[in-house]
């Protein structure tokens, strides 16, 4: 190979070991003028107290300085101008449930003594709209049929932290029967009514009910998971609200409910915003459903959070026709009406083709999905 060439080659490999004199002043100035937040604050500071003292060389500290921080922050600036109306929003809607749920807590007051007030508030006007039966309830009316429930069960020794399980569709009854039993300080269980065999008597096995209630049409359901023997109801009594099926020992619970009194229940425990008030499953969609132990106070914290932030108000009426058993309607719905004296209009089934339909003629104002 020619000298030169081997020359040029030489030259070359020493070149490219050095580094870039434009890339190490840029490192270094990247170096030297990047500070963190806290240092900005600080020499923002500095050039603040130098000011008055010195104009000059301030006021051009000043300016570098300003013009760094637009340079690395002004973009962030600029957006948290544009939400800061939102973020002072959302920090008083916190400090404003914070502190009532804060207030509830030292007022001690159970679920159903809440809705008492709101009765009393409310006599005359409608809580209850159950499309598939065609009933309209006031409040009054509603916490007479919720006495109901709660007196049948005192009659039958049903104490503080016994279980129901609650089996059945979308309807008054359901939210009447949990609110009666509450009073008496009893948890209800609230069972997906499209469970079946294995998953169904898993919820009702793990949640230790000593009672189930149910509809004319789940106790069909029920009957299968007997007769496969993936459920024993030895001592547990199931309760239908109509016609119990031939052959069984099913009780035909409607017409006991008729013969009940209307007047409050006289408690024999105490219960108070810590006490249990229901279970709600999960789904079962990775495995059998798990229980969520829903308390007074969470039920409460949960209406009164939505409330809040959705601004609905006691004159709003809920369309109700998501499954009650969960939380979405069972508590986002249907407590707008337990705990502030909105009203509930209570549809079987979501129906995509009735939706509108139903809002128009009920009025509705709110509905949750």
């Amino acid at each position: 190979m020619p000298p030169s060439v081997r020359s040029s080659e030489g030259i070359g490999d020493e070149n490219a070991n050095l580094p870039d004199q434009r890339t190490m002043a840029e490192q270094a100035q990247r170096y030297f003028l990047r500070f963190s937040p806290t240092e900005t604050v600080m020499l923002l500071t500095l050039v603040l107290a130098l000011l008055p003292s010195n104009p000059g060389i301030g006021s051009v500290l000043l300016a570098l300085i300003s013009g760094y921080i637009y340079k690395d922050y002004g973009d962030f600036i600029y957006r948290s101008y544009l939400t800061l109306h939102r973020d002072l929003s959302g920090l008083y809607l916190i400090i404003i449930i914070k502190t009532h749920l804060w207030l509830a807590l030292r007022r001690n007051r159970p679920l159903h003594e809440i809705f008492l007030g709101v009765v009393e508030k409310n006599l005359n006007k409608i809580a209850m709209i159950d499309i598939e039966t065609s009933r309209t309830l006031t409040f009054k009316e509603f916490n007479q049929h919720c006495n109901r429930y709660a007196n049948y069960f005192q009659n039958k020794n049903y104490r503080k932290g016994d279980v129901v399980a609650l089996y059945m569709e979308n309807s008054v009854e359901f939210v009447a029967a949990w609110m009666g039993l509450a009073k008496l300080g009893c948890v209800t269980s609230w069972i997906n009514s499209n469970l079946k065999r294995e998953q169904l008597s898993h919820c009702i096995e793990t949640s230790k009910a000593k009672a189930i209630i149910t509809s004319e049409t789940l106790q069909n359901v029920l009957l299968d998971a007997i007769s496969e023997e993936l459920l024993k109801l030895s001592n547990v009594d199931v309760l239908v609200l109509g016609n119990p099926a031939s052959g069984t020992e099913f009780h035909n619970f409607r017409k006991s409910l008729e013969d009940q009194d209307i007047l409050e229940p006289k408690t024999k425990d105490d219960t108070d915003f810590r006490s249990v008030l229901c279970f709600i499953y999960t789904s079962g969609t990775t495995g059998m459903p798990k229980a969520a132990v829903m308390k007074h106070f969470r039920y409460y914290s949960i209406v009164y959070g939505a409330a809040k932030s959705f601004g609905i108000r006691s004159s709003d009426r809920i369309y109700v026709s998501m499954p009650i058993y969960h939380t979405a309607a069972g508590i986002l719905g249907i407590g707008q009406s337990i705990v502030f004296g909105s009203s509930c209009v209570i549809r079987k089934k979501f129906s995509a083709s009735n939706f509108w339909h139903d809002c128009v003629k009920f009025d509705c104002t709110v509905s949750f999905y």
